[in-house]
């Protein structure tokens, strides 16, 4: 914002085994919204003249925020991987995978792989939309059975959801990204036009990739859709498998 306060920002740059790893701006403020703020838009601004004169990828991974004596405040990172125990029947199962849902596993692949929150959520609410038509497509099979019910696939009541997602607790998969992916982030992130509302009335955008403070409701809602969509695929597989859908 051209019309903004100025403040005075110290910066320092940390290397590794001569590798950029670390930016540190030291902010003379009281409040941590505003220094988070601050220190956001100044280190955009650093990466994204880097990545267009050097023609590189840069990715912010963890942000730590510290008092002046080095008390740890708050930090924020991107999704971390972790080990986890493979055995036979985990490749096996690809046999089970009906063909319209292998491009949706793909794309799943693609989110998990992802660090950037807002692919990542373009990905989810991809397969959202796939899921339903392939459940749509089977209904035509599945009504001649009079007893069939679809399972209902609702959002969880956990820690997670109880801060972030309150009214949407037991409500559908559907309905949450309906009411609130679409409407609060994946029309914003899809579209980049003042038309679209995707910018406030000083032009700064709306979804700000680079936001932390963004980013963590974007990673807060994206981790609510890879288990619930998770769980809406493996289900959908396993109605085809029993009704030899396939």
């Amino acid at each position: 914002d051209d019309n903004a306060e100025p403040r005075c920002v110290k910066i320092e740059l940390k290397s590794i085994e001569d590798l950029l790893r670390c930016i540190i701006m030291t902010i003379p403020e009281e409040n941590i919204d505003v220094a988070l703020d601050i220190s956001s838009k100044i280190c955009v601004g650093i990466l994204d003249v880097i990545c267009l004169g050097k023609r590189i990828p840069i990715q912010i991974q963890r942000i730590e925020v510290l008092t002046n004596i080095g008390t740890m405040l708050r930090s924020y990172s991107t999704m971390t991987y972790s080990a986890v125990e493979l055995d036979v029947d985990d490749i096996r199962v690809i046999n089970d995978i009906p063909q319209a849902f292998r491009p949706c596993l793909t794309l799943y692949r693609e989110a998990i792989n992802s660090c950037n929150p807002y692919y990542r959520l373009l990905c989810l609410y991809r397969i959202g939309e796939r899921i339903k038509e392939i459940q749509k497509d089977n209904m035509t099979e599945l009504k001649k059975d009079s007893g069939f019910k679809r399972s209902r696939i609702v959002i969880p009541d956990n820690g997670l959801t109880q801060l972030y997602f309150k009214p949407y607790v037991g409500k559908s998969l559907s309905h949450f990204l309906e009411n609130h992916v679409r409407t609060a982030y994946r029309n914003n992130i899809a579209h980049f036009s003042l038309g679209k509302g995707s910018f406030d009335e000083k032009g700064n955008m709306i979804l700000p990739p680079a936001d932390n403070k963004i980013n963590s409701v974007v990673e807060a809602t994206n981790t609510v859709l890879i288990e619930v969509i998770n769980e809406a695929i493996k289900e959908e597989i396993a109605i085809m498998k029993k009704y030899n859908l396939a």
